[in-house]
C-alpha cells in the first residue's frame, strides 16, 4: 500500500516525485488512466472531503501524531478539474510537508506542490499514449 511507503530520497524534483508515485502504482498494478488523484488520497491513508469553501481551494490537516489521521478538504464549488488539481496538490503537502496547509483561491505560492498535478497530467499523456492511441486522445482531453 503506498501509505506505509517513504518517499524522502525522492523529494529533489516535483518530477522525481511524481514519478515515483506512479512506479509504485505500476508496481502494486494499481495504475489507471488517467491517473485518479482521490485514488492516491486514499491509498496514502488520507480521508478526503468535498467542503463548501468560500475562499479556498483546499486544505491538508496533518496528523497530530501516528494515532491520528491526515485529512483534506476540496471546494466542491470549483471545477471538477480544478478539484482534481486540488487533491494532488494536498497530495503533495501530505508526503512533502506533513504540516498544516491552507491553500486559497489564487494565491498558491508552494511552486514544487504546484507542480505535482502538472506532472501527472504530463505522465497521463505520455504513460496512456504507450499503451494505446485511445488513452492518448480520452487522457489528452482531461486535465489531470
Amino acid at each position: 500500500m503506498l501509505r506505509d511507503y517513504k518517499y524522502e530520497k525522492y523529494l529533489d524534483s516535483p518530477q522525481q516525485l511524481a514519478k515515483r508515485i506512479i512506479d509504485r502504482l505500476q508496481e502494486e498494478n494499481e495504475i489507471t488512466f488517467p491517473i485518479d488523484p482521490f485514488k492516491l488520497l486514499s491509498m496514502n491513508g488520507i480521508v478526503y472531503q468535498f467542503r463548501d469553501f468560500k475562499e479556498l481551494e483546499g486544505i491538508y490537516i496533518a496528523p497530530l501524531n501516528q494515532e491520528d489521521i491526515p485529512i483534506v478538504g476540496i471546494n466542491y464549488n470549483r471545477p471538477i478539474p480544478r478539484q482534481r488539481f486540488t487533491a494532488a496538490h494536498e497530495l503533495c503537502h501530505h508526503i512533502k510537508d506533513r504540516s498544516n496547509e491552507a491553500c486559497p483561491i489564487g494565491g498558491h505560492k508552494d511552486v514544487y506542490s504546484v507542480r505535482i498535478p502538472m506532472e501527472f497530467a504530463g505522465r497521463n499523456i505520455q504513460l496512456g499514449s504507450n499503451i494505446n492511441s485511445l488513452s492518448f486522445h480520452l487522457v489528452s482531453i482531461v486535465i489531470l
